[in-house]
């Protein structure tokens, strides 16, 4: 018998919060913030290499970048980053970060 995965993600207008396992009380959380992807260069000599952070994910939605994960809230892109319309639950910022949320959980979006 295959067992059942069971995870629970509140994506929320000031945090996403989510399990880590089976067990509901493992969990934790990171701002909701998406804020467009900038590349960011190492130094002369060292174009297009975008330096990686294990704080955030890089999610492509359509033709836009966007970064998610406890270090966005950290960019100085932050600002105004959080969207909240009537309309939020449609846009490409709710995608990334739900997409988002599934890597933390070491989970595949199929």
């Amino acid at each position: 018998m295959t067992q059942k995965i069971i995870r629970a993600i509140d994506l929320g207008y000031g945090n996403t919060k989510y399990t880590l396992t089976n067990n509901p009380t493992e969990t934790d959380l990171f701002p909701s913030v998406c804020i467009p992807h900038m590349a960011k260069n190492l130094g002369s000599g060292a174009d297009g290499i975008e330096m990686a952070t294990t704080k955030t994910h890089i999610i492509t939605i359509g033709s836009k970048q966007y970064e998610v994960g406890p270090g966005a809230a950290m960019s100085s892109f932050a600002s105004g980053s959080r969207v909240l319309r009537d309309d939020y639950i449609t846009s490409g910022q709710y995608l990334a970060l739900a997409m988002g949320v599934h890597l933390k959980m070491n989970h595949t979006v199929d």
